[in-house]
């Protein structure tokens, strides 16, 4: 059974999602917007409610991951050469641009991993 209000809309080119570890907010990537649209998420429900501010910008072919504390989104920008990263607000979900964002990062980047742990 679809929940109530499905489907909801999103930007052209909807490519990926990622949903921050609490599962209170889903973002959608738009390649073909070049943006994201953002969403709380109903625990009751499952619907989604946009987030204010979305859809957020972002560059040129993108796609994006939530790193496991929920406290940032990263985009890499394929065509654009650079990756975004976002803060992302624990009450509301909306996405703030990291200063310095975006970092250049060689050509065509393509696809985030991040990475958790002290390492070796």
């Amino acid at each position: 059974m679809p929940v109530s209000g499905s489907p909801f809309p999103a930007g052209a080119g909807t490519w990926n999602i990622a949903v921050d570890p609490t599962a209170k907010f889903l973002y959608v990537v738009n390649r073909d917007s070049n943006n994201i649209s953002a969403y709380a998420i109903n625990s009751s429900t499952g619907a989604l409610i946009a987030i204010n501010g979305s859809p957020f910008r972002v560059g040129s072919d993108p796609s994006a991951a939530a790193e496991p504390t929920g406290k940032f989104l990263y985009v890499d920008n394929t065509n654009s050469n650079n990756v975004s990263a976002y803060a992302i607000n624990s009450s509301t979900g909306a996405l703030t641009a990291v200063c310095g964002s975006p970092f250049p990062a060689g050509t065509s980047p393509y696809g985030v991993v991040i990475a958790t742990g002290t390492g070796p």
